[in-house]
């Protein structure tokens, strides 16, 4: 592997309580491929399945186009309300999970769920509230608490940052600048964010002050009918920046189209070297990658 300057965080989300039957899979799979993974781990239930689905395909979307033709439409419903979304405790799943420490990925909380973040539903104390609850389920499980917080659905406002800065070092958002974000309060650094880069378009948008969600870039592509071949040649052409993130899912990415991720994992890495969050927020403290400082009026 051509190893230079360029660095790329691989980051698989698992939100859903199938995907935990195969998260060690994944997490072999990474390792086998010599990539040091970063996990996202949603640490108490993920409730969709009682969530009417009206109101998930009924969201305020920024581009309709993009997200009817996206591969949930290509799962039977009652398939998806009944397994893919059905409530769960992940604590009762805590044996499985911890098992991931000996794969030595790096993994962050992806909140206690999803709905209620990325519907943008709860007010300030409730927030704290949540992000508490999943800290504390997070130390359940790995004996720590999470330094890393991947907001579900990428949801983030500017007046989170108040609320996070307490209680993670890191966030990781989605970013079209390609830069990395250093949030600040009274002039010192409290909390950095180091987004996601290569994703699909834009699945949505709440309003203007509240970050958008994404699908995964090969989730997006195939939800196309983009053939394996133009998929390849189209990673193969994604500019290499100083920092990337890429990420996926183990429901559909994973699970479905395991050897044509691998091929679009080897590419992004053949000239970037795979990095962890941790390693990335060393380089940033030491200004080694172009970034965005935005200061907070809290």
């Amino acid at each position: 592997m051509f190893m230079n300057e360029n660095k790329i965080i691989i980051r698989f989300d698992v939100d859903m309580k199938q995907e935990f039957e195969f998260i060690l899979d994944a997490a072999n799979f990474l390792e086998d491929l010599g990539i040091k993974g970063n996990v996202s781990l949603i640490v108490g239930y993920d409730n969709l399945g009682r969530t009417p689905f009206y109101k998930i395909l009924n969201r305020k979307i920024k581009n309709r186009n993009v997200f009817q033709h996206s591969n949930f439409n290509l799962i039977p419903k009652t398939y998806m309300l009944r397994t893919l979304f059905s409530p769960y405790n992940i604590l009762n799943l805590k044996d499985r999970i911890k098992s991931l420490l000996k794969y030595k990925h790096e993994i962050l909380c992806h909140g206690l769920e999803h709905p209620k973040w990325s519907y943008d539903i709860l007010s300030e104390t409730e927030k704290i509230k949540w992000i508490e609850k999943s800290q504390e389920n997070f130390k359940k499980i790995f004996g720590r608490y999470s330094e890393g917080f991947a907001p579900p659905c990428f949801v983030f406002k500017k007046s989170d940052v108040k609320i996070l800065q307490k209680r993670f070092k890191y966030i990781s958002t989605i970013s079209r600048n390609k830069k990395i974000i250093f949030y600040k309060i009274k002039d010192k650094v409290d909390l950095i964010d180091i987004p996601v880069t290569i994703a699909g378009p834009d699945s949505y948008i709440l309003d203007n002050s509240i970050g958008c969600g994404a699908v995964p870039l090969l989730d997006y592509l195939l939800s196309k009918c983009v053939s394996e071949r133009s998929i390849i040649k189209y990673f193969e052409r994604i500019p290499i920046s100083k920092i990337d993130t890429y990420y996926f899912h183990l429901i559909y990415e994973f699970k479905s189209y395991k050897r044509l991720l691998e091929k679009v994992l080897l590419i992004l890495t053949e000239k970037r070297t795979p990095a962890k969050f941790s390693e990335i927020l060393k380089d940033v403290r030491g200004k080694k990658y172009e970034s965005i400082s935005y200061r907070c009026t809290l």
